[in-house]
């Protein structure tokens, strides 16, 4: 949406549409594999490895937490109004740790499988706000 709205183009509906089906694509394709994973993991009983999980869900988490500080007091207070967004994703990093915790605990994928379902669920209200943002926002005066 910032790519639409920061190009400074007047774009007509038929672009805004296009552009908004074309970035709900890109936000689901990812949480997508979530199914193909599962049904490849049930029978063949692969548990992921939580070091990784943990890992990355831990450094983007404290990535978030730098982004809400400067976006709240340091040089980027500008962009305050992106604050819910960095917040969804912290708490998205908080559930992989998480998740990585309890799959290490429980030595089963579930775990893992549960906070991605939760991801697409973020990642599908996502897409349904961009998708009515493009739709509804007037064209850009140029």
């Amino acid at each position: 949406m910032s790519v639409l709205l920061s190009s400074g183009c007047n774009w007509s509906m038929p672009g805004r549409e296009a552009f908004a089906r074309f970035s709900s694509t890109i936000f689901l394709i990812p949480t997508s594999f979530l199914f193909w994973m599962t049904a490849a993991n049930y029978y063949g009983a692969a548990i992921p490895s939580a070091t990784p999980l943990a890992a990355a869900g831990a450094a983007l988490l404290l990535t978030n937490i730098a982004c809400l500080v400067l976006a709240k007091y340091g040089m980027f207070v500008h962009l305050a109004g992106s604050l819910s967004n960095i917040r969804n994703h912290a708490i998205m990093n908080t559930v992989i740790v998480l998740a990585a915790f309890l799959t290490w605990a429980s030595g089963t994928m579930w775990p893992d499988a549960l906070a991605a379902l939760g991801i697409l669920y973020a990642n599908a209200g996502a897409t349904r706000h961009i998708w009515f943002a493009a739709r509804e926002s007037p064209p850009i005066d140029a």
